[in-house]
């Protein structure tokens, strides 16, 4: 597991400043911790799994209201009723009211969610009581210090000090070599997500050859 340290070690390299004359550690650290934000909300892969009990009647929920001032996506809601899961599928908010909340005072097992603005989601239908529910929820890193490891392992290391270098030189105001190393950071985001399997490797098996 990469550490803050190396992280502000590769961004120095990259910046060619590997004795701090230009940018001292706490600038750098700040960068790097940018950029590990950065490289959560373009690929993802920073998850949390939190669990949350509903509140009977209320259907709208903000990221704030489960607890967690770290999300800023909400990839799915299960709810647990009677040792069952229900998995509630994600729908734009026009099909949440026109299917699921169609009637204003129904309540039931909630089965069916969508996000709604930047940070809040609505259930459909209304829960009928306080269900015990399970967030799949993308999240930022909290700000690392020296010796914290990235929670994210390699390859999503990679990226990190391309934002660190690119807003060293965005500081420095050399907006060409800026945008190369904005542009670097991006393709490996994507390289990252590329390289994955995917969630359904069977359809890989089944595809034809």
């Amino acid at each position: 597991m990469a550490t803050a340290n190396d992280h502000v070690t590769a961004t120095r390299r990259l910046v060619h400043d590997p004795n701090g004359q230009m940018w001292p550690t706490s600038e750098v650290l700040a960068y790097v911790n940018e950029g590990v934000k950065e490289r959560d909300r373009a690929t993802g892969g920073n998850r949390e799994l939190i669990e949350y009990t509903l509140t009977a009647g209320d259907g709208i929920y903000s990221f704030t209201d489960i607890g967690n001032t770290r999300v800023f996506d909400v990839v799915g809601i299960t709810v647990l009723v009677n040792g069952l899961r229900i998995v509630l599928e994600q729908v734009s908010y026009t099909k949440l009211a026109a299917f699921y909340r169609a009637w204003n005072t129904f309540r039931d097992i909630p089965r069916a969610f969508a996000r709604y603005g930047a940070a809040s989601v609505r259930l459909g239908p209304l829960p009928s009581q306080a269900y015990s529910t399970e967030w799949d929820c993308c999240v930022v890193t909290a700000d690392l210090a020296g010796s914290d490891s990235d929670p994210l392992p390699y390859p999503y290391t990679l990226p990190v000090p391309y934002w660190a270098a690119y807003l060293c030189k965005v500081n420095e105001q050399k907006w060409e070599e800026a945008e190369a190393f904005k542009a670097q950071f991006y393709t490996l985001c994507a390289s990252i997500e590329g390289a994955r399997t995917g969630l359904l490797p069977t359809a890989y098996a089944n595809a034809p050859r």
